[in-house]
């Protein structure tokens, strides 16, 4: 517990990391503030379990791989979020100086993300961005602000699963399952391929895109001009389904066995999409299939 800061000298490098076999639970209380006030330097959290906020300053290059910033920093015997409303990253009120900072998340869980669109980026690879509900109203999972009416920072997404809306400068995203609405503000720039996200996001180009490609397909199939009445059962049909979606459970944002086969199957390389693309669960299906019939 208590207030922690961590102030990194000029081409610093700081890493902290979880012994093998321990699980180091921070619940810092206030703010964990990590700052680099005379230049450019560089954070790794490795393996830790944080309850609360980490609050950057200055040319930060802030790396979390393997953790988790816990969804509403900690939660209720119930299994609810104790404060839905608290972010987990976010950009401290008295800077003036983030140009250069940079964060990148790899394998881990986190809550709200707020930072602004004039940092250097936000790179989030094969974790889960979860944003949530405030009294029944979703909360933006990336933006400047909690009102989501400035963008974040230039974003890179792959095999990543977001719960809330998301509003950034630019976007790249691959084998990405945005359950919210998306809204990038430069889209002359970026790419969006084999993921999904509700059809009123306002995109860079989209390639292999759901329920895009599915309903064009449906379309297809049905004939022009209006099947405006099947579609509408089409975009209920193709859209994510979990086996929970709640942080703590045991299949926390684990595709259910009855998601549309188009997100089941969606990755480029016939993978799920989100963040368990990597577990290559339906080649592993398949793989087990052939083996049985082989041996049976």
């Amino acid at each position: 517990g208590g207030f922690i800061t961590v102030e990194l000298p000029q081409d610093g490098r700081l890493v902290i990391q979880a012994a093998d076999g321990f699980r180091p639970h921070v619940h810092p209380v206030g703010r964990w503030f990590i700052s680099a006030p005379h230049g450019d330097a560089e954070i790794t959290l490795n393996g830790l379990l944080v309850e609360g906020r980490l609050e950057l300053c200055g040319d930060v290059k802030l790396i979390i791989q393997h953790s988790t910033l816990a969804p509403g920093r900690m939660l209720n015997e119930d299994g609810s979020a104790r404060f839905p409303d608290l972010d987990s990253l976010v950009l401290a009120d008295d800077c003036d100086e983030f140009a250069d900072l940079a964060v990148t998340i790899d394998k881990s869980i986190v809550g709200p993300i707020r930072l602004p669109s004039g940092c250097e980026g936000l790179t989030i690879r094969d974790s889960i961005v979860d944003a949530p509900k405030v009294e029944g109203v979703g909360q933006p999972a990336i933006a400047a602000n909690d009102d989501a009416d400035k963008p974040g920072p230039p974003t890179t997404i792959d095999r990543v699963t977001l719960w809330g809306r998301v509003y950034v400068k630019e976007l790249t995203a691959s084998e990405a399952i945005f359950n919210n609405r998306v809204r990038v503000e430069r889209r002359q720039s970026g790419c969006l391929r084999f993921s999904y996200a509700p059809e009123t996001s306002v995109t860079p180009r989209r390639y292999q895109w759901q329920p895009d490609l599915a309903l064009e397909k449906e379309a297809k199939r049905l004939g022009y001009p209006s099947v405006d009445d099947l579609l509408t059962q089409e975009r209920a049909r193709v859209r994510p389904a979990y086996t929970s979606v709640h942080y703590g459970d045991p299949a926390y944002g684990q595709l259910s066995h009855n998601c549309a086969e188009e997100i089941r199957i969606g990755a480029a390389d016939g993978a799920e999409m989100g963040a368990f693309s990597s577990l290559k669960q339906p080649q592993r299906e398949t793989n087990l299939r052939i083996r049985l019939e082989e041996y049976l």
